[in-house]
């Protein structure tokens, strides 16, 4: 009989997630699915405060907002047909009032921000497939769109990266995310 299944053996995790545990996930609609499941569950988790995310520099860039919790700005935000975005943001944020944009976007921010400092489990899942594609603003820009909101007044050079490249930009200098430190917060 011809096998139409890969039968696979999963080893019990170490150390499982506990309901006393604080959880943040960050990242694709793989994080959204298993967030929603473990919120519907009762676990304490804040999910994807920047709206689902794809790539890794997306995921980088919103990581750091959190832990510098810096609030967003109206100029961060642009208008196409009818709604204001952000290009780090999830189409999910845009509405047509700049102002309800805003506030929405900074209080997820600092909701998550707290969350995060207190976070004992941090999920990170990227985009299905490796090499991921970012968006860059324009061409040899360092400002990578994590949502184009499909606006042709931008002009967005798209990118490939290799699973090499995407870790470097997760991961500065090859290290390890246990051993990434960013600014005053110590190791993360």
């Amino acid at each position: 009989m011809i096998k139409l299944q890969t039968k696979i053996d999963i080893a019990d995790i170490s150390k499982p997630i506990s309901y006393g545990q604080k959880i943040t996930a960050l990242g694709s609609c793989f994080a959204a699915n298993i967030g929603t499941r473990l919120a519907k569950l009762k676990y304490n988790i804040e999910l994807n405060p920047f709206g689902i995310q794809y790539n890794p520099s997306s995921i980088q860039k919103g990581l750091l907002r959190l832990l510098d919790a810096k609030p967003y700005m109206a100029t961060e935000l642009f208008e196409h047909q009818g709604l204001w975005h952000s290009f780090e943001h999830h189409g999910s944020f845009s509405k047509n009032d700049r102002e309800e944009v805003l506030f929405n976007i900074n209080q997820s921010l600092e909701v998550a921000h707290q969350h995060l400092l207190e976070t004992d489990v941090l999920i990170l899942t990227l985009g299905f497939f490796l090499p991921a594609f970012v968006f860059s603003l324009a061409a040899g820009s360092a400002n990578l769109a994590s949502n184009s909101a499909e606006n042709p007044r931008f002009v967005y050079q798209k990118k490939c990266t290799t699973d090499t490249q995407g870790n470097e930009v997760c991961f500065p200098e090859g290290g390890t995310f246990q051993e990434v430190v960013v600014g005053d917060y110590g190791t993360i």
